[in-house]
């Protein structure tokens, strides 16, 4: 997901973004039933590994290792605070700034007003590929360059800064009309700006050995080195044969090591990252494969990535490689199948004795992409990015009561940047479970730490339920879902 740079690295024309607050554990939230006072989910010390078992993530010291400065505090405008906006009856007064709605509306619509002529420039490059599939990407569309990365990280530090419930409302209700282009702005910069950043890993590992890790390294050490690889030995390089729009290197590791620990996290009902030897992850999403890296290198589980598209799929092969070179991961523990993530099935994981007495695997094939539509692991993470209607198909046909899903999405002020995903939206928009007797139930949810402070006043207004800290560098909502069949379900059996 896209995010401000680290201030080891600014975007150029980025005002700002939060420092990470490593100390805080991520909120997970709990539905109520009615009537119910829901407490906090508590937070237990995580317990020394067992022996085999991959290190765990020590946030502080990592976290401080990746971000090291401090980045400066948002900027606000000085406004006047006005009354509350009005109000259903019977609701208490929500805090409305209208001269920082107005602010944030105008900031918005001007990056809109820059970066829609670079959005049809895409539009029309994915026309000519239709009748020429090699036709190149051009320079004034969405690809990483200055303009792109300035208006980009602008678009981030806007959403991102803290709104009350009610602003957040009016300002994506102003920009109702634009929000479908902003989505597609970001989603789709956000790919350009991988596939650029990758081949530019690529250019700069032909040219230099890959530096090895020591046998046996911590977690810590083996995503430390990663960093070095993406970031710091790219961004030193000075390749002559690579325009300079492209010699991106890729500064955002802190923020999916975050993304990566909160998201298994949610797995386990005591809120500890779980191990996971011998189980296996599913992505619905292989591009740039982070999160799944970090999910191997937090838990220990294998993996299976899933993209439809072959230059992705190529791509995350060849960066596994690079970090099975690097020391940083056995690449025989991941897989990657072209599928349509529509069109694919989802079911539980094989065991190794099951396996065996079948003679296949479910890791173990990064040395090759396989194209089928089945799809075998323990649990299943749903990319943000994947549009509604195909993420709402593939929830379809995952086959109840029998994988745990982890929906990846976007809450309030980040619904600009990313399609409308969580469950409740699914079920609304395009119609979940509707037709097919299935029962999506969110278990438990991580909220970005606003979007968490927005929910816990309404709730406090309620119940006087006290705040849960969150982690401030995760802008992630995901929830954890169970899907269970409330009538006969043929969709299991077609």
């Amino acid at each position: 997901m896209l995010r401000p740079k680290p201030p080891s690295t600014p975007r150029p024309g980025t005002s700002s973004s939060r420092a990470p607050s490593p100390q805080h554990k991520p909120a997970l939230v709990r539905p109520k039933a009615p009537g119910s006072f829901q407490k906090p989910a508590t937070q237990k010390p995580t317990s020394s590994a067992a022996q085999q078992r991959p290190t765990p993530l020590q946030r502080p010291s990592l976290l401080a290792e990746l971000s090291s400065a401090e980045q400066p505090a948002t900027k606000k405008p000085t406004t006047r605070q006005s009354d509350s906006v009005q109000n259903k009856p019977g609701s208490v007064p929500a805090k409305y700034d209208a001269a920082k709605v107005e602010h944030a509306v105008g900031e918005i619509k001007e990056i809109h007003r820059i970066m829609k002529p670079r959005l049809d420039a895409h539009y029309a490059w994915e026309e000519r590929r239709k009748s020429n599939p090699n036709e190149p990407y051009p320079d004034n569309a969405l690809a990483p360059s200055e303009v792109v990365n300035e208006q980009l990280g602008k678009l981030v530090d806007v959403c991102n800064r803290e709104y009350s419930s009610a602003e957040q409302k009016e300002i994506r209700r102003l920009l109702s009309e634009i929000e479908p282009d902003l989505q597609d702005i970001s989603n789709l910069s956000e790919h350009q700006m991988e596939r650029v950043s990758l081949n530019y890993i690529f250019s700069v590992y032909e040219n230099r050995e890959i530096p090895k890790l020591k046998l046996n390294a911590s977690t810590q050490e083996k995503i430390a080195h990663l960093e070095r690889l993406i970031n710091e030995i790219p961004r030193q390089e000075n390749l002559e044969d690579v325009p300079p729009h492209e010699r991106f290197s890729f500064p955002y590791l802190a923020n999916y090591v975050v993304m990566a620990e909160n998201e298994l996290r949610l797995i386990t009902d005591d809120n500890k990252v779980p191990d996971l030897t011998d189980k296996t992850i599913a992505f619905v999403g292989a591009g740039f494969p982070l999160s799944a890296i970090m999910y191997h290198l937090l838990s220990g589980a294998e993996i299976v990535l899933v993209d439809y598209d072959q230059g992705a799929c190529d791509r995350a092969q060849a960066f596994l490689e690079i970090c099975h070179k690097a020391g940083i991961l056995d690449k025989n523990k991941f897989k990657i199948i072209k599928a349509d993530a529509a069109e694919a099935k989802y079911s539980k994981a094989k065991t190794k004795e099951q396996s065996s007495q079948t003679g296949d695997s479910q890791a173990g094939s990064a040395s090759g992409t396989e194209s089928e539509n089945q799809v075998n692991a323990d649990y299943l993470v749903f990319a943000a990015a994947l549009p509604s209607a195909i993420k709402a198909q593939a929830l379809e046909r995952v086959k109840a009561g029998d994988i745990t899903v982890l929906n990846r999405a976007t809450s309030e002020m980040n619904n600009l940047l990313y399609p409308k995903t969580k469950i409740g939206s699914l079920k609304k928009n395009n119609g979940l479970g509707k037709t097919s007797g299935r029962d999506f139930n969110v278990v438990q949810t991580i909220y970005p730490i606003f979007t968490l402070k927005n929910k816990v006043e309404k709730e406090k207004q309620k119940d006087e339920k006290p705040p849960i800290p969150t982690d401030e560098i995760n802008q992630n909502t995901a929830e954890r879902v169970e899907i269970s069949v409330e009538k006969e379900d043929k969709s299991e059996t077609t």
